[in-house]
Order: structure tokens, then sequence, then C-alpha cells
């Protein structure tokens, strides 16, 4: 079903079988990108989410296909999945230009309802690419990535027991200030993973090893009662103890 007019193979149909042998038998819980516009000859002020819909939707049923349920169907493509007690939005915020945009704040609306109606979820999880400008760590004190940066900060805060899974500043865990913030008053992490591809240390110097910035992956373990974050390199393997976190809630 994937086929195009002249026979080939699409592009999303490639795209999903990276997708299986990376992940295999594990669930896969997309968001939209500044770099998963499909069609470069767009330009950056369209509605990267068009292009972006098929593949998300691939991945949505790929969910179902392993026994995830999702509360989806949205045009926004926001949706939410319970997993063992654990309450996972994705939300999907548009790209214009460097900017990421929450449309009329519909999205911002359904979540802030979803989160009200789910306040007995062990935790949320809300994965998002760009981080709130309060937890950025390039620390940038001026334009926030996020449009409705304000209303979205303060509704993570209103109902805490959330984890705030954001990327985008390609920042390596190795710098000073780390890439994890706890608050403790309203549990909430925030969590800013770092990029699998190789990256600059942006700014300050790096403390350990300089594998930290060919690239790693974040590993998140919770419960009830307590949290782990670790860090390890995409290329051997290897964690590092500056990427280690642990909270007891």
């Amino acid at each position: 079903g994937d086929s195009t007019n002249d026979g080939t193979v699409s592009q999303f149909e490639e795209l999903m079988k990276c997708v299986d042998a990376a992940a295999e038998g594990k669930a896969v819980f997309p968001v939209i990108g500044n770099h998963d516009i499909l069609r470069p000859s767009l330009s950056v002020n369209d509605d990267g989410c068009r292009n972006y819909s098929e593949f998300h939707n691939k991945l949505i049923a790929r969910l179902g296909r392993m026994g995830v349920k999702t509360v989806s169907g949205r045009a926004d493509l926001a949706y939410a999945a319970e997993v063992d007690g654990l309450d996972i939005i994705g939300l999907q915020c548009v790209i214009s230009g460097r900017k990421f945009l929450f449309p009329e704040g519909k999205q911002l609306d359904w979540l802030e309802e979803h989160l009200e109606n789910y306040s007995n979820a062990v935790w949320h999880i809300i994965l998002c690419h760009a981080p709130l400008l309060a937890h950025n760590p390039n620390r940038n004190e001026g334009t926030p990535y996020l449009d409705k940066n304000k209303r979205f900060q303060n509704i993570v805060e209103k109902y805490g027991k959330t984890i705030f899974i954001s990327g985008h500043t390609h920042v390596s865990p190795n710098v000073m200030y780390g890439c994890v913030e706890y608050n403790p008053r309203q549990n909430i992490i925030y969590l800013n993973s770092g990029s699998v591809v190789a990256t600059s240390l942006e700014r300050g110097c790096g403390l350990m090893d300089p594998r930290w910035s060919d690239g790693c992956v974040t590993e998140l373990r919770i419960s009830d009662k307590e949290g782990e974050i670790s860090m390890r390199s995409v290329f051997d393997g290897l964690r590092f103890s500056r990427g280690y976190y642990r909270f007891r809630f």
C-alpha cells in the first residue's frame, strides 16, 4: 500500500523499516521536529504537520498492533496513550521557521482538559520537541522556542506529577549545568535528551570523556517512589556518571 505511482517503494515504507530495525518489539511514540518536513519543495513557513502526518499515522498504527491504545484522531495529531499506569502525551508543535506553534492554543486546551481528567495517573510524560524557556539547557533568556510558552509552563506546574521530555537543543549532557531539572514541590522532571548525532557542547567546558559529544541516548526508569535517568554513548554503550540522576518522590 506504500508504493508510488511508478511502482517504487515510498519514503514512508523505508522509514518504517528503519524504525522496525532500530526498535524491534519496542513502542515508538512520535512527535514532530523541525527536520520532519518530508517534502523539501515546501518553504519553512508551510504547515510541517501536513507533510509529517502520514509517517505519524503509521507509527500510531504500529502502536496499535503492539496493543498500545492511543487517544488520537485529532487534526493536529496530538495524542495520549496509557502504558503501565503512565500517561504518555505527544504534542505536535507545528513549525514556522525556527518557532514552534500551537495554533489558536487548541492543543494546549486539549492538554489541560486531558490532565484534568487523568490526574490520577502515576505520571504524565509529555513529549514535545522543543523545551520550555525556563528549562532550556542553552539557557537563552530571550524569545522562547515554543509559542504560548508561559501558558504551557503554567499548565505543567498546575497539575504536576509530570516528566517533560524535550530535545531540539543538541546540547551535550557533558555541560556543567546538565540536562535534567527536578521540581520537588510539584513532582516535575524536565529532561532535555541528548542528541543521538554528533553535537557540539554549545558553550562551557566539557567535564568528562569527549565521547559525550559523539551522540548519546537517554534512559528513564520511573516508579511511584523514585525516578532514575541515565545517559550512554550511542557508539559503545558506555554510561557516564555525569549523565546519571536519581530522584526520590
